[in-house]
């Protein structure tokens, strides 16, 4: 699904297209059977020319089995092309936090008593920028190269995005917490060669 919808993998993406762009996805699996996976997106995001950027708006369902929830992003990004070969960018991401089953500790380890994915991690969001640099290896020829670098997560926060539970059929071992974080501030390198 995300193949259909760039803006959703990249923030640095909205307003790419240079007009209003929209995108709706509908999808379900094994159709028929109860608790079928069923997902839905919806997204907009448009340029904002005046100050060499855009924004984004994303929308998302998913049901299946048991698990039923729906998250919210907003994406801004802003480009910079400082002559024809050399371009910068910056890309930010905020999103609903993902709706997790809740536990609270009891007498003989953890108890879930407050119902399936009723609590919400915390929101989630983030900074990358990037810039390339495009150059030809002489007037005659047709090769080209591209070197780049970027840095994901500018302001290295930690963000929770899942929290999910480990146990086993022990007696003598409960039930573990194991959340799961997105990568903090991390460094790019990109060359490419193309004619």
């Amino acid at each position: 699904m995300y193949m259909l919808n760039t803006h959703k993998i990249n923030p640095a993406y909205a307003g790419f297209d240079e007009s209003l762009s929209a995108t709706g996805v509908y999808r379900q699996q094994w159709s028929g059977l109860v608790g079928a996976p069923e997902q839905i997106q919806l997204n907009v995001h448009l340029p904002l020319f005046l100050i060499g950027g855009g924004i984004g708006l994303s929308l998302d369902s998913e049901k299946y089995g048991a698990r039923n929830f729906s998250k919210a992003e907003l994406s801004y990004s802003y480009w910079l092309n400082i002559n024809k070969n050399f371009q910068m960018a910056l890309g930010w991401r905020w999103q609903t936090g993902k709706p997790f089953t809740a536990s609270s500790q009891g007498t003989d380890g953890l108890e879930f008593n407050e119902g399936i994915n009723t609590k919400r991690l915390p929101d989630y969001h983030r900074l990358d920028f990037s810039s390339t640099y495009s150059f030809n290896f002489s007037e005659d020829s047709k090769l080209k190269g591209k070197i780049g670098f970027s840095i994901r997560n500018v302001y290295n926060r930690n963000n929770l995005i899942s929290r999910e539970y480990l146990g086993n059929n022990d007696f003598n071992n409960g039930i573990e917490v194991v959340d799961k974080f997105s990568l903090g501030f991390t460094p790019n390198l990109m060359f490419r060669l193309y004619w």
